[in-house]
């Protein structure tokens, strides 16, 4: 199947000047351990707001899904049972609906791809019915060339203000058909070539079933999304793209563009803002978005107020390394325009700020999602790792957005 071409092209947005602003800065009112130490969490976090108020995190872990009632200062585990299922299950997704729905994306342990479900809870986690997900068939031309594998690591649920859920997930045809030489040019993978990738899916019904799928991207993976807060058909995605050079792209070029290490395999390997304006149905890479090369591991928040909080791992000039340290980009206008230091917010999200939320050490690694919880206040949540005993546990940071003047 032929790739839309919009995947492959940074297509440039067109914006009206940003107005002057207030200088901002962030500042750091505390921390709270939510999961101690030796637990065992799996670090690909995901944190959403129940209408009732509570908010709920998701460790990956099953059984690990944990609860606060008091704005995040305690809580409680809420043991998960998928009884329908008999394997051991990762939950790599999560959301709660308006309905206050808590939805799960899951896959057996093993980490082979050969199944998905999707569970939901009416009761506030006690209680789930489980789908299984027949993503095979939404390949393009399933009858005869279904997709094999279904890949994944970070996951989050989005619901548009017409109840429609989506969720994307990444698709992946067999080794035995990726690897045809018939797609490769001179070793490098022909840019008009679909082989899979991230692929939103939709339900209307409840979850009773989830179809109706659109490609997002072919080079992403831990992606998050964002809708619109005022209903409009306009969605934000954050993910980490990682691929080699494909056919016909200039080595030097694309090096410069990403920072990488020169000569390395994956040109491409950090964080990537993208944007659709027709309710998910199609993407386009933001221009100027690409974070330092080993930035990746990202996550978005988009508030009632418009405010769009962006966190992600940051990378070592030079090197094939994150530093371990933990960042917010931080838009006050849907993600038009970003804070940077000055009266003046920047367009390119890659020139704004990075505001520091976790330095190095303790340092942090994996995704990083972020909460509401008043207006300019967030709690933001990190797997933390004891070397010693190698080991997690769950900790987090309390900030606000100041006007530094």
């Amino acid at each position: 199947m032929n790739a839309p071409r919009h995947f492959l092209v940074i297509t440039t947005a067109l914006f009206l000047s940003s107005p002057a602003q207030a200088i901002h800065d962030l500042k750091i009112d505390g921390e709270v351990e939510i999961v101690p130490i030796g637990v065992g969490v799996r670090k690909m976090l995901g944190i959403a707001r129940h209408p009732n108020g509570a908010i709920y995190l998701n460790t990956q872990h099953q059984g690990l899904l944990f609860k606060s009632t008091d704005e995040g200062q305690s809580w409680t585990p809420i043991p998960v049972v998928f009884p329908s299922l008999e394997r051991r299950q990762v939950m790599h997704g999560f959301g709660i609906t308006r309905a206050g729905h808590l939805w799960v994306f899951h896959q057996s342990w093993k980490f082979d791809g050969g199944d998905a479900f999707i569970s939901h809870s009416s009761d506030g986690g006690w209680v789930w019915k489980t789908t299984s997900i027949d993503f095979p068939s939404f390949a393009p031309n399933s009858a005869t060339r279904p997709y094999d594998r279904c890949l994944n690591d970070y996951n989050t649920f989005v619901e548009r203000s017409d109840d429609t859920l989506m969720i994307g997930i990444g698709l992946r045809y067999s080794k035995e058909y990726t690897e045809n030489s018939q797609h490769y040019l001179n070793d490098r993978l022909r840019p008009d070539v679909w082989l899979g990738g991230e692929t939103m899916i939709r339900t209307t019904d409840g979850g009773q079933t989830w179809a109706d799928p659109t490609p997002v991207h072919p080079h992403l993976a831990e992606v998050g999304y964002a809708v619109d807060p005022k209903g409009s058909a306009r969605v934000l995605a954050m993910a980490r793209i990682q691929r080699r050079l494909l056919a016909g792209e200039d080595r030097a070029a694309h090096e410069k563009r990403t920072g990488c290490v020169p000569g390395v395999e994956y040109v491409y390997k950090q964080g990537l803002l993208l944007e659709s304006n027709d309710a998910g149905r199609t993407f386009h890479e933001v221009e100027g978005s690409l974070t330092e090369y080993y930035g990746h591991r990202g996550t978005i928040l988009w508030t009632n107020d418009n405010t769009v909080v962006i966190t992600h791992q940051g990378g070592v000039p030079g090197e094939s390394t994150p530093d371990g340290q933990l960042y917010a980009r931080i838009s006050l206008d849907g993600g038009r325009s970003w804070l940077n230091s000055t009266e003046t917010p920047t367009q390119q999200m890659a020139q704004s700020t990075k505001f520091l939320l976790l330095p190095q050490p303790p340092g942090h690694s994996f995704t990083a999602p972020t909460v509401e919880l008043g207006p300019g206040r967030f709690l933001t949540v990190y797997t933390n790792y004891d070397l010693p005993t190698k080991t997690t546990g769950v900790r987090g940071i309390f900030w606000r957005i100041i006007d530094r003047n």
